[in-house]
Order: C-alpha cells, then structure tokens, then sequence
C-alpha cells in the first residue's frame, strides 16, 4: 500500500494511523525534514518493522536507509583517466 501525504503532517499521521488499524507487515518511511511520524502512533505499535528512508526523524526503534549524498557527488565528479 503507498501513501503519498502531500506535505500534510495531518493527512501523514491519520495514514499513518488507518495503516496500522490495518495491521500492515511493516512501514516504510521516507519523512521530510519538517513532518515527523507522531511518535504517540509509533508508540501504540511497537511490533510493526519500521524502516526510515533518508533520515531519522524521531527516536524510535526503526531501521535506517541513509545515503551520503556528498559522497556520491564526490564520486560522480571524479574523472577516470
């Protein structure tokens, strides 16, 4: 199932709360920086895998895909002679 929240904290928390009243498998979140996971819905269900996109917005127990983008301009900048 994928939501897309439009930048809405809102709409991200109620979707986020409709999920797992669905008992989905896990979660995977890709957050922006300004709208984090309401911590109190995370909290009520701790046995859902969690997996965050990017970054961590909030002290929970997820996992963590991050990329290190600076390196990775780094590295498409450099020339192979």
């Amino acid at each position: 199932m994928l939501c897309n929240t439009e930048g809405d904290e809102q709409r991200m928390n109620r979707n986020l709360e409709t999920l797992m009243q669905k008992r989905v498998d896990g979660l995977l979140l890709l957050c922006t920086e300004t709208h984090q996971p309401s911590p109190e819905i995370m909290q009520r269900y701790p046995s859902v895998p969690t997996v965050m996109m990017d970054w961590a917005p909030f002290d929970g127990t997820s996992d963590l895909i991050q990329d290190n983008s600076l390196l990775g301009g780094d590295m498409a900048t450099q020339q192979s002679d």
